[in-house]
């Protein structure tokens, strides 16, 4: 396939598992989601991830409820995804969101 459609399969399966992460009903295919994104890039590892929903869905939270925790989670494990196939480029073309979900995930109080 070429780099459009390659681009589209993967950001697909990106968005669907960040979709799919909050209702219990769903997770599994969330999970599944996650799994077939690693081996797309196992794959395609030149694919150009863009992380404009997970933006989105960051900005809409102040403080994170218990029902977008899951969603969270799941944007973790995109990024671990990321890091484990050694995609730094794509971590650090997308830092601002990952940066985001670090700070959210990981709240601090005591902010330099």
């Amino acid at each position: 396939p070429n780099a459009t459609m390659v681009d589209m399969v993967v950001n697909f399966l990106m968005r669907a598992a960040l979709v799919t992460a909050e209702p219990k009903e769903t997770s599994a295919l969330s999970e599944r989601c996650i799994a077939l994104l690693d081996r797309a890039l196992e794959v395609w590892s030149a694919a150009t991830l863009k992380f404009q929903y997970l933006e989105k869905m960051l900005e809409k939270m102040d403080a994170p409820s218990p029902q977008q925790v899951p969603s969270i989670y799941t944007g973790l494990e995109i990024v671990n995804v990321l890091l484990q196939r050694g995609m730094l480029r794509a971590v650090e073309s997308n830092q601002l969101a990952v940066r985001k979900l670090l700070q959210t995930s990981l709240p601090c109080d005591n902010a330099r």
